[in-house]
C-alpha cells in the first residue's frame, strides 16, 4: 500500500472473508502548483475469500512503511483438533 496513510484505508473481515478498500488523493502542499502527476488520484477495493472461518474479534492489521499485514486467526471451531487413539 504504498502512498497510503492509515487513514485512508478501511478493512471488513467477516468470518469468510476480507475487504480492503482505501482511497489515495494526490493534493499538492499549499503554495505549490502541479506541473506532472505521476500518480493520480484511486479509489479501490478488493475482496479476499478465506479457506477457514476466522476469529473476527481478533483481526489485526498494521500499516508500516508501505506494507499492510493482516493477522486473521482462526476460529477455535476451525483448528485442528487432536484425537487420543485408545487401545482396545
Amino acid at each position: 500500500m504504498p502512498g497510503l496513510a492509515d487513514a485512508e484505508l478501511q478493512l471488513s473481515a467477516t468470518q469468510d472473508s476480507l475487504t480492503v478498500s482505501g482511497e489515495r488523493k494526490a493534493t499538492a502542499p499549499k503554495g505549490y502548483a502541479v506541473h506532472r502527476r505521476e500518480r493520480g488520484d484511486l479509489r479501490f477495493s478488493r475482496s479476499f475469500a478465506l479457506p477457514a472461518r476466522i476469529d473476527v474479534d481478533k483481526v489485526n492489521a498494521e500499516l508500516k512503511n508501505g506494507l499492510l499485514v493482516v493477522t486473521m486467526p482462526k476460529h477455535p471451531e476451525s483448528q485442528p483438533k487432536q484425537i487420543t487413539v485408545k487401545a482396545a
